[in-house]
């Protein structure tokens, strides 16, 4: 850009979203007009998502600034250096109408001083009667909650005590206590964890706890309606803005209509919720060593958040309201059940409007907390220090609880037994013929059944294809089978293999890793590529190669490589292998890609069975198939 935005219009090849006064709930200024605003919008692209940025930022020109109502940006963007600051143009016709106040040289934009700079800056030259702080980027909770994967610059990204230092360092400047909402236009960042670091920040606090699957906020609606009702209190703007958000992240046959999760959050219950939280976690603290097994089929059963190509299950965060609605009718304990109650009333009020998709349990409640439960991948040391001083641990028990969860959770370190009993044809499987294993599964704490399949290589390298099955289940005696076929992807001319894994149990949504390289000179990068098994088509590519996942829109001519992953059981490793196949995204891009079931090539494969428990453990045998 740097003076315009005009010259980056050819620039829209790859569209993503994933990309009173501050100190009351709403209403009119000061004066007896209405409300004036200054909407502060830091607009952090320098990196793969420089397409989104700029696809948004022409979005906002679509409502604008004007008197009364301005939309004060900083931009920084990875094809140019430097860094633009000024006020969004009211240009509803094609191309960029916007021009730089102020351009800066090339600044950190995952240093929280430069993010507290522009506040200030905004504030100073925008003086209004309510602000709105929105933060663009990557997301990643409270590990790494803004920014990252700063190619022009030194960046790593803010975790949550950086950002609210750039926050509070620009409120303590200008003299206010508060802004009116602070929202995140990136993934993974509705969780309670950041609730109560911001709550007494802002009267309104918006996230995704889960991916943003598509294109971020709706700015042309969301703008446009808090521009004709200034006057608006943070319930309403916080409706409205799930409103807008939901209308366009609900195209059916998407992961978005699948497992979109989005929620605005109303910190006048702060206190409420705090004072909830604490009396629940001090519950489930005091009967961890009676009702353990209660609370493994609890967080086991939750809706987890973040769905990927990883195998392991569940994720490090749980719906905290689905979490508790099962202890509340899963504890036999009165005061475990009072506690839980308690606190799902109090969610009632504390989310203000929530918007999920089909898969997502009526019973979540839009809001994420970490409850990590693998222990064969338990947090690191720093983690745990680190989240040890956030709010959430300062202010309530979940720290506490925390620890004690995850020292009950390293004592179990054996998966359930898995026995092989009985093979049927394990020379040349058909469809008519399959190939059938028997086994048996024992372990009380047994929760799901999978099936793995995959060929080896050489030595002791083997490459493991996908998911055969994921499946909830106990101990006992099972049956599975296999026809001899794997699922592959098809442009409709060339073909490649899906090497998918199913994104938790009984799902259809499977998950394979793979490079994609876009047509003209951008690099290959890693994706992950969604498919859904019961309508055979794609859904979904995520970027994974910067420091937090976005969708993308892939492009015609662009070409997708699956990859393995390949196993070495002599040194225990394991790593992406390519396939050696490509397709190519057909004119209609990702929606002219399927999946297919297709009878693999002769050789010798590997069928896994195996079984995982609540502690994330998991234990395989394997049966030799051969397909002459």
């Amino acid at each position: 850009m740097k003076r315009t935005f005009i010259v980056f219009a050819v620039m829209f090849t790859m569209l993503a979203g994933c990309g009173g006064g501050g100190d009351g709930g709403g209403g009119g200024g000061g004066g007896s007009g209405p409300a004036t605003w200054t909407i502060l919008l830091y607009l952090h692209g320098d990196h793969n998502l420089e397409p989104s940025v700029l696809a948004d930022l022409e979005e906002m020109e679509q409502v604008g600034s004007s008197a009364g109502f301005n939309l004060a940006f900083q931009l920084d963007v990875r094809s140019v250096s430097g860094v633009d600051r000024g006020l969004v143009a009211n240009h509803p016709a094609p191309g960029f109408g916007t021009v730089a106040i102020q351009s800066l040289p090339e600044q950190d934009s995952d240093d929280p001083n430069v993010l507290r700079d522009f506040l200030i800056w905004g504030i100073q030259n925008y003086p209004a009667d309510r602000y709105g702080v929105v933060l663009w980027d990557h997301g990643g909770q409270w590990k790494n909650t803004f920014g990252g994967n700063q190619t022009t610059g030194p960046g790593s990204g803010m975790n949550c005590l950086e950002v609210r230092q750039a926050l509070t360092g620009a409120l303590s400047t200008v003299g206010r206590s508060k802004f009116d909402f602070l929202g995140f236009d990136t993934c993974l960042n509705g969780g309670a964890e950041l609730a109560l670091q911001y709550g007494d920040l802002c009267d309104l606090y918006i996230g995704c706890p889960e991916l943003d699957y598509g294109a971020g906020w709706n700015y042309g609606s969301m703008l446009g309606w808090l521009k004709t009702n200034p006057d608006a209190t943070v319930t309403q703007l916080g409706a409205q803005e799930v409103a807008t958000w939901e209308a366009q992240h609900s195209v059916p046959g998407t992961m978005d209509a699948l497992y979109r999760c989005h929620a605005a959050y109303n910190m006048a219950q702060l206190g409420n919720f705090r004072t909830a939280l604490d009396s629940f976690a001090i519950e489930l603290n005091s009967s961890l060593g009676s009702e353990g097994v209660v609370q493994d089929q609890a967080r086991v059963n939750a809706t987890p958040y973040f769905r990927d190509s990883d195998t392991s299950f569940p994720r490090e965060y749980v719906d905290l309201g689905h979490f508790t609605a099962l202890m509340a009718t899963g504890s036999a304990i009165p005061s475990v059940q009072a506690a839980a109650n308690n606190l799902l009333t109090v969610l009632t009020s504390f989310v203000i409007a929530r918007s999920v998709g089909s898969q997502i349990s009526a019973s979540a409640r839009a809001i994420s907390i970490y409850l990590p439960i693998d222990a064969e991948s338990p947090p690191s040391a720093t983690d745990i220090s680190t989240f040890g001083t956030l709010a959430i641990s300062t202010q309530t028990s979940w720290d506490t609880y925390l620890n004690s969860w995850l020292a009950r959770i390293a004592l179990d370190t054996a998966g359930p037994v898995v026995t092989v009993t009985g093979t049927v044809n394990t020379t040349n499987p058909t469809v008519a013929s399959p190939s059938v294993i028997n086994f048996t599964v024992t372990g009380t704490d047994t929760t799901a059944l999978l099936g793995l399949y995959g060929k080896f290589v050489s030595g002791t390298l083997f490459d493991l294809y996908g998911h055969l099955f994921y499946q909830r289940a106990g101990q006992g005696s099972y049956v599975a089978s296999w026809n001899g076929n794997g699922v592959g992807l098809t442009d409709g001319t060339n073909t490649d293999f899906f090497c998918g894994f199913l994104v938790e149990p009984g799902s259809n949504i499977v998950c394979e890793s793979a490079i994609y390289d876009p047509p003209g000179a951008a690099p290959p990068i890693q994706v992950q590529v969604y498919g859904d098994t019961s309508t055979l088509t794609v859904v979904l590519v995520v970027d994974v190669s910067g420091s937090a996942p976005r969708p993308i829109i892939v492009q015609p001519s662009g070409t997708i490589g699956a990859q393995y992953i390949r196993l070495d059981a002599a040194t225990g490793t394991a790593t992406l292998a390519p396939t050696g196949f490509t397709v190519t995204v057909p004119a209609g891009g990702m929606a002219g890609l399927s999946l297919f079931s297709g009878t693999l090539a002769t050789g010798s494969y590997r069928i896994l069975v195996g079984a995982e428990d609540y502690a994330g453990n998991s234990e395989f045998q394997g049966v030799t198939i051969t397909k002459p």
